[in-house]
């Protein structure tokens, strides 16, 4: 016989004992025993006792203490005998049979104990990922791992296997479901459904496929689940839910309200009302209208939950991998279940729940089998006992008796503590016990007089006070359980902050006697200062009206500025109709005369040259209001890249000689300084904008010279510096104008200016582009005599190449084309002809594409016929850049040339950026467009 220890009972009177090896139970007049095989590692027990919360507490002889809150969940492990306990599927069949699906393998629970369920052979260590019994009582068996479909006959024993040669559209299966009509529908990831019709009237039983064409929203089914109706309802993992009534396939989405379209589990309540939980987007209720969302942020444990089941109660239980939360529909509220609550299996897998027939729920985890009965929960209605138990001042201990009277014998705390003013950092240590679940228990507190509310619910049970003024205050805390129980009455410490002693009644009667005093001073002192700032405020007055008569005198002289300006900028203006109208004139009316058939040879290319020589002269004066334009918003970039020189000079001196001789200065001497270097320098600066300065400097010379001289050049001044100047002997500037010729809407006279063509912006944007450049810009000139203009700019040498001959101006012929083949791709009509026109003067083969489209399927069908693309940028369709990425895929080698009317200097180096060789602006220069093509073909 057992020696029995001592016993005890339970708030329901059940008696419990200890005895010899382990405990035991006495209830409804039967005993129950409990021992190592119930999970009391150590069997030798002492003691025995039960608390007021109804926890049963057993002290063992090695190995502590245990605490037993009673058996609503129950662990199935290897100590039960399931030797695999992760558990990734369950059933209670008809028979209240429990079957559990492994990782490896099945096992049945009848009764109390658990056995391993013996498969055929080739089929015993699969991972069983669904059990279903149908209404014919058999059991189906499905494995992810593409394993056989089984069937099993309680009655007979005997196994049936199916696959695709049955007609299964993949023996993979997840989830199985029975529909009203008897049939089996089985589905998977990525495959579809496969519905299962057993024989019937003579019929063999069949499989029928159903995937996206029949209407299902996914073929990535995780479950399929039947609500009160007979509705069949498919979770997908990428397309929401789809709910099939026997007829037709209805899909629900993110355009019904379902924001999150991974569904892995799916339940329904006696409402019908279909409860969803989806893969990182928490659950979801559904009612037949609307969706509903519930998260974290409403209390939800996890968004990632596994399983989802309804209970008897309409109670929503969902498992995660932190144990399982049960929700309440109508109070909207979550209650999380873990190991501090028993739920000993904590991780959860996919789908494997199961309801048996007496309402007990069957969780599968990581950690084995849980069984779970919802009505064995009770609330904790007892709410936890709270103490305060410490105070410390700046985080420290202290003797509290230096600042009470007495000390409680009780609790050891100070009764009526008094704290001097500097003494005012408080730390309060507090405690509330629940045996139930005690990391579970949480805190409100407040400091009356400090606080104007409660604090937020803390499971902290420490609060600190700082920089607390003098007062007296009341600190209080209270409790709450695990079911969220609060205690009636908290705890309370009440503690008097001394004030110091500037704020006694004494102090402050002193301080406003010696602040009347003060005043009284203060008035005194100000009546006297008053007197003296009258004084000076006189003077003040007096001399503030000087200011006041030299600001008129200024505002006058600026109101005759501003008004010298407008004169100034009238007189730009008409000035630019005039520079405007006048190329224009050239042009429309040479073009009119052309009309006339009874023109000769020799009229007609004079007439031709009239109409070039005013295009140009408009292009040159839109290219300078531009620039001064970007000059003044400050949006002119300068490229810096390599310049040759002597290179630049040589040009220069080609291009004027031909400007000379079409302005008939025969009389203009034009040359190169003599005192050039004799090798080429290289520099570093923008090549463009220095041409741009030299050609408006050389350009002004030439015009204002009659007879004599025009030479330009430069000179090293020193290691850092390089100036250029142009010399001429024309009429010079007086001396009174030198300082104006630079502004923008000022030239130099009037009566000059009329006798002559230009706009007067030519050396404003010089000198701007020289400053730019990191330069300055100057003259020297006499009236009468001629005029010496210099500019400097920073040395930067790159390198210094051998001999240029600056002073040949004999230009390069271009070569004939004949034999190439050349498109041009080009969508305006009269942009085409010119191009085409130029090109066919060299003996070339010209091809036409009107769009990008047309140019890359001329590439694609006869690149080998191309040897070279002038590429228009701006078309419809598919514009120049992208036809030149496409383009540059087929046939890299090609070289493509873009012209476009855009001038600005981004977009040239955005056509590069494309895949384009070289650039060339609208409108085309003859030469130049020769040039550059002779430059690729020769290559």
């Amino acid at each position: 016989m057992d020696y029995l220890r001592n016993i005890t009972s339970d708030k329901n009177g059940t008696i419990w004992g200890a005895i010899d090896n382990g405990i035991f139970k006495f209830v409804n007049g039967r005993f129950e025993y409990y021992s190592e095989s119930d999970g009391l590692v150590d069997p030798q027990i002492n003691t025995i006792i039960n608390d007021v919360e109804g926890n049963i507490w057993i002290g063992s002889t090695n190995s502590g203490v245990y605490k037993y809150s009673g058996d609503k969940f129950k662990l199935y492990s290897k100590e039960s005998g399931l030797l695999n306990e992760i558990v990734t599927s369950v059933l209670e069949d008809s028979r209240k049979n429990v079957w559990i699906g492994t990782s490896m393998g099945i096992y049945v629970i009848k009764g109390k104990s658990v056995y391993p369920f013996k498969l055929p052979a080739g089929y015993r260590d699969i991972e069983i990922n669904s059990i279903f019994e149908d209404s014919r009582g058999n059991i189906w068996l499905g494995s992810y791992s593409k394993q056989d479909l089984i069937r099993y006959n309680p009655g007979s024993g005997n196994f049936r296997m199916f696959n695709t040669s049955h007609g299964m559209i993949t023996s993979s299966v997840l989830t199985i479901c029975e529909d009203d009509n008897g049939c089996i529908w089985f589905a998977t990831l990525g495959i579809g459904l496969s519905k299962y019709t057993y024989p019937m009237m003579g019929k063999p039983g069949k499989f029928e496929t159903y995937t996206e064409k029949d209407g299902l929203g996914s073929v990535y089914i995780w479950t399929i689940h039947k609500d009160n109706h007979g509705n069949l309802w498919y979770g997908s993992d990428n397309a929401g839910i789809t709910k099939y009534d026997g007829t037709t396939f209805e899909v629900f989405d993110s355009e019904n309200g379902l924001d999150n379209l991974s569904i892995g589990a799916i339940t329904h309540d006696s409402k019908n009302q279909i409860w969803i939980a989806s893969i990182g987007g928490g659950i979801y209720k559904f009612d037949g209208n609307k969706f509903v969302n519930y998260t974290t942020q409403q209390g939800l444990n996890s968004d990632n939950p596994y399983s989802i089941i309804c209970d008897d109660n309409d109670m929503i239980w969902i498992g995660t991998n932190l144990g399982i939360d049960r929700f309440n529909p109508e109070e909207e509220t979550f209650k999380h279940y873990g190991k501090e609550e028993g739920f000993l299996g904590i991780e959860n897998n996919q789908n494997a729940v199961y309801k048996g027939i007496d309402g007990t729920l069957w969780f599968g985890t990581v950690n084995g089998l849980v069984k779970f009965d919802p009505e064995k929960i009770v609330p904790n209605l007892l709410a936890p006992k709270i103490s305060i138990e410490n105070i410390k001042l700046f985080y420290t201990e202290f003797n509290y008796s230096q600042y009470t009277d007495s000390i409680d014998k009780y609790n050891q705390m100070p009764v009526h503590l008094e704290l001097p003013f500097n003494k005012n950092h408080l730390t309060f240590d507090f405690c509330g016990v629940s045996l139930c679940v005690p990391g579970k228990v949480q805190y409100q507190y407040k400091l009356e007089n400090f606080d104007l509310n409660w604090n937020p619910v803390t499971k902290t049970s420490i609060a600190t006070y700082t920089n607390i003024p003098p007062g007296k205050y009341v600190f209080k805390v209270k409790s709450c359980n695990n079911d969220g129980v609060w205690n009636e009455q908290p705890s309370q410490f009440s503690v008097n902050i001394l004030a110091p002693f500037w704020q006694k009644w004494w102090f402050i009667t002193l301080v406003i006697v010696f602040m009347l005093g003060l005043i009284y001073l203060i008035f005194f002192v100000r009546i006297h200062s008053i007197k003296v700032q009258r004084a000076k405020l006189q003077l003040l007055v007096e001399e503030k009206t000087k200011e006041l008569i030299n600001e008129v005198d200024e505002r006058k002289k600026a109101t005759i500025k501003a008004e010298q300006s407008d004169r100034l900028k009238t007189a730009f203006l008409a000035n630019m109709s005039h520079e405007i109208r006048t190329p224009v004139n050239a042009i429309t009316g040479f073009t009119e005369l052309l009309y006339d058939k009874d023109l000769t040879k020799e009229e007609h290319e004079v007439y031709l040259e009239y109409i070039k020589s005013g295009g140009k002269a408009l292009l040159t004066l839109i290219d300078d209001i531009i620039d001064i334009s970007k000059i003044e918003a400050g949006q002119l970039v300068i490229r810096h890249d390599d310049c040759s020189v002597n290179s630049l000079m040589s040009d220069l001196l080609k291009l004027f000689q031909q400007i000379k001789q079409k302005k008939g200065k025969a009389d203009v001497d034009l040359r190169v300084d003599e005192d050039l270097i004799k090798n080429d320098l290289i520099i570093r600066t923008d090549p463009n904008r220095l041409k741009q300065i030299l050609s408006n400097l050389i350009g002004n010379a030439i015009k204002f010279t009659h007879q004599g001289l025009v030479e330009f050049g430069y000179k090293i001044e020193n290691p850092g510096q390089i100036v250029f100047c142009v010399k001429d002997t024309g009429i010079g500037i007086a001396k009174d104008k030198l300082d104006i010729i630079f502004q923008r809407f000022r030239q130099v006279e009037e009566s000059f200016t009329k006798n002559y063509e230009g706009t007067g912006l030519g050396l404003a944007i010089s000198k701007k582009l020289t400053n730019l450049l990191g330069g300055e810009m100057w003259v020297e000139s006499i009236l009468g005599k001629g005029s010496i203009f210099f500019f400097s700019i920073p040395l930067q040498i790159v390198r210094i190449d051998p001999e240029i001959d600056v002073k040949s101006t004999n230009p390069a012929k271009s070569k004939q084309l004949e034999g190439k083949s050349i498109l041009v791709v080009e969508d305006e009509d009269s942009n085409y002809i010119l191009a085409e026109t130029i090109l066919k003067a060299s003996k070339a083969n010209v091809l036409r594409a009107e769009d990008g489209i047309a140019a890359v399927d001329i590439i694609r069908r006869n690149g080998q016929q191309v040897d070279l693309i002038l590429m228009d940028i701006k078309m419809p369709g598919m514009n120049g850049y992208e036809a030149t990425t496409e383009i540059k895929k087929i046939k890299g080698e090609i070289p493509i040339i873009a012209q476009t009317a855009y001038t600005l200097a981004e977009e040239k180096e955005k056509c590069l950026e494309a895949g384009c060789d070289d650039y060339i602006p609208k409108p085309i220069d003859r030469q130049i467009l020769l040039k550059k093509i002779n430059k690729f073909l020769d290559d």
